[in-house]
């Protein structure tokens, strides 16, 4: 099963709740110089130097009536090769829990259509 980690917050024209990363990277820079800020900012940092970014000329475009949209949503791949991946999001999930933001695992079969895959992660168009 495909996993992604969601937050509060507003919903996307493709009708899908931010991501991990969103609310980690403006929790970072509204709490800084915390020491949560600072835990913060190595996990963002792993992910920086580990996670590889989609590659193309837009990885998160969906064309919709003629109009390019960024709405293509990120998931961990069920793959051996996420897996250390995975746990430094389940890591930065506390981090943000500890700082009052809840954050939810939901999981899929089928995403929707792969926009981008490399080893750890899909870029998916939501269904």
């Amino acid at each position: 099963m495909y996993l992604r980690f969601i937050t509060p917050g507003a919903v996307t024209r493709a009708g899908v709740r931010p991501g991990l990363f969103r609310a980690a990277y403006d929790l970072r820079d509204d709490l800084w110089p915390s020491p949560l800020a600072h835990a913060i900012a190595l996990e963002l940092d792993w992910f920086g130097n580990c996670l590889p970014v989609p590659r193309g000329a837009h990885p998160f475009a969906v064309r919709a009536k003629r109009v390019w949209h960024r709405d293509g949503v990120c998931w961990f791949r069920p793959q051996a090769e996420a897996r250390e991946a995975i746990g430094h999001a389940h890591i930065l999930a506390a981090l943000l829990g500890e700082a009052g933001v809840p954050v939810e695992r939901i999981t899929a079969r089928h995403p929707g259509t792969i926009l981008y895959r490399d080893a750890m992660q899909v870029v998916a168009k939501p269904h």
